[in-house]
């Protein structure tokens, strides 16, 4: 079973989840299969695993950073707040009913057992596992029935890290104060603590580090700084809600919802140059943005009925009807149809039905039957039109549009709905509202770059900000997770004392390299290269094949090829598996190529190269590096450097005929394909399929 640490804070908000998402990249990085747990999470930013099931975002973040795809058993209850006191409850990843706080409480310690089966199932299939506590375990009050705080850690028999926030100050009255409130057992379990988000010159706290570990007895483990990376949130706390103000050209703003949900649905569109994101909670602040968004709701009709009251409905209206562009995303979506109905009464504080905003031919029913869906889509009309999108859905409503529809579904359940405005309100051709029940429908960055180009043009912004709003924003967003999920480890390896805490979980930090059942080190130190060559079909299938096998485990996966035209029919698939390809075409062989044609391809090659060095990666498949290099068309000195990268634990896998001799001496597996046999001396070209 695996070794697990349980990371509790002493009030929300203090930074427990981020901690958590760091230290599981840590362990990843030193060899260790690591996952997330947490057993019972409040949230309404919540993720679809793979199988259909729900579970908190954080814990889907967590899970990435530990380099496994997002899995129920790492959040067994997920509570998704429906009102001031009742909630929607989750377990194992199925909505069980809504229950009212005090419903609830009486009955969560009945599903102890559900939380210890998910958590001994992940503990068989890991090395360490890092538990995420709740709030503070100081609520005393609560303590009777806690099975997420102390009474877990008691369960699991976990040692503890104590984690305060000393950004708006306190943090000595926040730990000590949190210690003397515990019981002694209990505050045997906590090992050490931690301060987190501090700002400044970390020297001016040396003495406080000092006073900290006199008062509480406990090792202060480290001063964590105030981390600015990109990295989803988990709630309302989200310094996100800060942003109310902007900078930029075009000028977006969010209605924030009373129970907006799933609101990282727009952090890509903070990292752009040209898009100027901004939360609006009141009609006064709303002005006139060259873009409105409506975003996800867990109770549609009681946040519909808010928009009302606010003002905010006819303001949205009226804006629309004076050509302001509107997205609606899910519940939003739902607003803004005819009319909202729901006859079960599945909302606290909603049911009856409620008119919407008027402005898409849509009319939702909420059901009982929740709809858990990762889904692909390609849209097909308006400024989006080709546009390909990848996300999820969490919904109750079924809609039935009577408009045209933007977007063609092509998952396997095919569930999902959208629609577009077809006419303004004159009669002549418009499409400027738009829903969709697609969260994460930014993610790829082609949406993003969709929206910043056409918005640029709609507002006639300055030719530069047109070209930002061409070139950037189309980069995977998981590249960019990936880059955020090292520099966070980064910061917390260089202060947070770890070999302390390797000693706090049973063993001393340089077991990791001996004893890790998933390290892809071997004891040299350094990673395997791989060599797929010969005159046989089948080296590039073979490569592949391993990328598959590599995702299926959580692997980060790096798809290089090199010289082909980029039609290859494994490209997409491989895209769709969260593979990160790069592949820029040769465009005919190099035989044919002119001097200026062979200069330009070879500068390509050297750039996708570059690339896959600067970019984290587990595997690394150089498909038809051997023809490259033979041919000179990829800088041989760079090549090399990208097998040397086997030093810091990356797989090399590389494909081709005639390879050079430093690739056989540098591979440890060779394979050679013979070609007994081949259609093509037959006279049977290339088909489509099975050899492109």
């Amino acid at each position: 079973m695996a070794k697990c640490l349980m990371v509790q804070g002493t009030m929300s908000g203090v930074g427990k989840s981020l901690l958590v998402t760091a230290l599981c990249r840590i362990f990843r990085e030193d060899g260790w299969r690591v996952a997330p747990f947490k057993s019972q999470n409040m949230a309404l930013n919540s993720a679809v695993t793979p199988d259909g099931l729900e579970i908190g975002r954080a814990q889907a973040v967590q899970a990435e950073a530990a380099g496994h795809l997002p899995d129920v058993r790492m959040n067994p209850i997920l509570l998704k707040p429906s009102s001031e006191t009742g909630s929607q409850l989750i377990v194992n990843g199925k909505v069980r009913g809504q229950y009212r706080a005090r419903e609830y409480f009486q009955m969560k310690k009945s599903l102890v057992p559900e939380i210890l089966a998910a958590y001994q199932s992940l503990a068989a299939e890991n090395d360490i596992i890092v538990i995420e506590g709740a709030g503070s375990p100081a609520e005393i009050n609560l303590r009777k029935d806690d099975i997420v705080n102390m009474g877990l850690a008691e369960l699991l028999d976990a040692p503890v890290l104590l984690v305060g926030d000393i950004d708006p100050g306190g943090v000595f009255a926040q730990l000590c104060g949190t210690l003397w409130l515990l019981p002694e057992e209990e505050r045997a379990r906590v090992k050490g603590t931690i301060v987190n988000k501090f700002r400044g010159d970390r020297a001016l706290f040396t003495e406080g580090v000092s006073m900290l570990e006199e008062r509480t007895g406990l090792p202060c483990l480290g001063v964590v700084p105030f981390l600015n990376v990109q990295i989803d949130d988990e709630d309302s706390l989200s310094p996100l809600f800060a942003r109310q103000m902007h900078d930029h050209p075009v000028d977006v703003a969010v209605i924030r919802l009373p129970h907006i949900s799933n609101f990282t649905d727009f952090l890509p569109l903070t990292e752009h140059p040209v898009l100027g994101l901004r939360f609006v909670g009141d009609v006064e602040k709303l002005l006139r943005p060259d873009f409105i968004i409506l975003p996800g709701t867990k109770n549609t009709i009681e946040d519909l009925r808010w928009l009302k009251e606010k003002g905010l409905a006819s303001e949205i209206v009226r804006l629309a009807k004076e050509g302001v562009p509107v997205l609606g995303i899910c519940g939003g979506y739902q607003m803004l149809g005819e009319v909202v109905e729901d006859p079960e009464g599945l909302e606290f504080l909603g049911g009856g039905s409620e008119e919407g905003l008027g402005l898409l031919p849509v009319r939702t029913v909420l059901s009982g039957e929740k709809v858990l869906a990762r889904t692909e889509a390609v849209a097909l009309a308006g400024p989006f039109a080709g546009a390909k999108m990848e996300g999820y859905e969490i919904h109750n409503g079924r809609s039935e549009v009577f408009g045209e529809a933007f977007a063609r579904v092509v998952s396997r359940n095919g569930s999902l709905d959208n629609c577009i405005n077809k006419y303004s309100y004159d009669g002549a051709q418009c499409g400027k509202v738009f829903g969709t029940y697609l969260h994460g429908l930014f993610d790829t960055g082609e949406m993003v770059n969709r929206l910043s180009e056409w918005l640029s043009k709609e507002k006639g912004c300055s030719d530069e900000a047109k070209r930002a709003a061409q070139v950037l924003g189309s980069g995977r967003r998981m590249d960019f997770r990936e880059k955020q999920y090292a520099e966070l480890a980064r910061v917390v390896r260089d202060n947070i004392d770890m070999d302390r805490i390797y000693e706090i979980l049973g063993f001393d930090r340089g077991e990791a390299a001996k004893t890790c059942r998933n390290s892809m080190v071997p004891k040299s130190g350094l990673g395997l290269v791989h060599l797929y060559t010969g005159e046989g079909k089948g080296k590039t299938t073979a490569a592949v094949g391993l990328c598959l096998r590599a995702v299926g485990q959580g692997l980060r996966v790096v798809f290089v090829q090199f010289l082909k035209n980029g039609r290859s029919g494994e490209l997409e698939p491989l895209r769709r598996l969260g593979v990160r390809v790069l592949s820029g075409g040769a465009g005919t062989f190099v035989s044919k190529m002119s001097k200026e044609e062979r200069e330009e391809t070879r500068r390509r090659m050297d750039e996708l190269l570059r690339e896959a060095l600067d970019t984290p990666a587990d595997i690394l498949v150089l498909d038809e590096a051997c023809a490259a290099a033979r041919l000179g068309m990829v800088d041989e000195e760079l090549l090399k450097q990208a097998v040397e990268r086997r030093s810091s634990g990356t797989e090399i896998v590389l494909t081709g005929r005639d390879p050079l001799p430093w690739m056989r001496e540098a591979a440890a597996y060779v394979t050679v394909m013979e070609a007994e046999k081949h259609p093509y001396a037959d006279g049977v070209r290339a088909r489509r399929g099975i050899e492109y």
